[in-house]
């Protein structure tokens, strides 16, 4: 049983179309571009993998792709233009990651199956996630249209962000982490513009057959291949999205992985004083439950342990 249809037609043996432009006598193919998207072939194929995620719905990928890239003319939003036109009109909808914790926004969910956001406001900060979250996996969520009920809604389909400055989340769980895949659009074409690509070349209907076929038929996944520089990236947008994490990865690595011999603290309670060999002293409150899984990985062997100051209610940890 068939439960949605491509607009572009499935062409067994579609060839690859090379187009020649007389004007400025280059000739251009799709695959020849999207190897110029990026320097580093492994991008270059999970970008395909990305636009056959936006064609299969069905499948759980468990991702979302952010293209991240701090300034313009680099390609982010050509390629947005040719995965929407693979999709096809109607079937995707532009919802930026604001709209995730605000009313009524979401509604547009009820009937697409790909979300592909060329723009997003650079300080956006989403305050409740909850929503963004099960929209990535594919979990029931309710959403709240105007004048009618709520309802609960499953997504089926595989969301796009382009954004030129990392969003803040509230949420910094790895519940969340683990959902982001931040693709780096390294190069920059300005100065080189061709917009016959985006305007004319990418519409075109044997354009569009050979990359349905190449993702259908010359490819065979379910998983997001994860290269190393997109893991890289991730890290820095955590250490961005995190002014704890930042703090421990800039200030505590000079005091040799937390722990040095030469820094202790002195505990004083009813009885007296005591010196203490120090890893860190945190303090008993949301902070230092997210501070320390991040520090006492850092310590010799990952091993530490905690004591707690009888007069300040202060976690205090020490090595072994």
């Amino acid at each position: 049983m068939f439960t949605s249809k491509s607009k572009v037609d499935f062409v067994p043996n579609a060839q690859n179309p090379v187009i020649h432009n007389d004007d400025d006598g280059t000739d251009w193919d799709v695959v020849s571009w999207m190897n110029e998207l990026s320097d580093d072939p492994e991008v270059v194929d999970l970008l395909w993998e990305v636009m056959g995620a936006t064609i299969r719905p069905a499948v759980s990928w468990n991702k979302t792709a952010w293209f991240y890239s701090m300034s313009g003319n680099n390609g982010k939003g050509t390629l947005c233009t040719l995965i929407r036109n693979l999709c096809g009109r109607g079937t995707w909808a532009s919802v930026p990651l604001k709209a995730f914790s605000q009313q009524f926004m979401l509604e547009p969910l009820c009937r697409v199956s790909a979300i592909i956001t060329d723009e997003n406001d650079t300080g956006t900060f989403v305050d409740d996630a909850a929503a963004l979250k099960s929209v990535i996996t594919h979990d029931p969520f309710q959403i709240n249209r105007k004048f009618k009920d709520p309802r609960t809604l499953m997504f089926h389909g595989f969301m796009i962000q382009c954004v030129n400055e990392f969003p803040k989340l509230k949420d910094k769980s790895e519940s969340m982490y683990r959902r982001l895949l931040v693709i780096p659009f390294e190069k920059r074409f300005e100065g080189h513009e061709r917009k016959y690509i985006k305007n004319d070349y990418l519409h075109r209907r044997e354009v569009l057959e050979y990359v349905l076929y190449r993702l259908l038929y010359e490819t065979d996944y379910y998983e997001l291949t994860i290269p190393q520089t997109c893991k890289d990236m991730l890290a820095d947008f955590k250490t961005y999205n995190d002014p704890i994490r930042q703090f421990c990865e800039e200030v505590l690595p000079m005091f040799h992985g937390i722990c040095s011999r030469g820094i202790s603290h002195t505990t004083c309670t009813a009885r007296g004083c005591r010196r203490t060999s120090l890893r860190v002293a945190l303090s008993a409150s949301t902070g230092s439950r997210r501070i320390w899984p991040l520090c006492s990985r850092s310590g010799p062997n990952g091993r530490a342990r905690r004591t707690r100051c009888a007069r300040r209610g202060t976690w205090i940890a020490r090595s072994r």
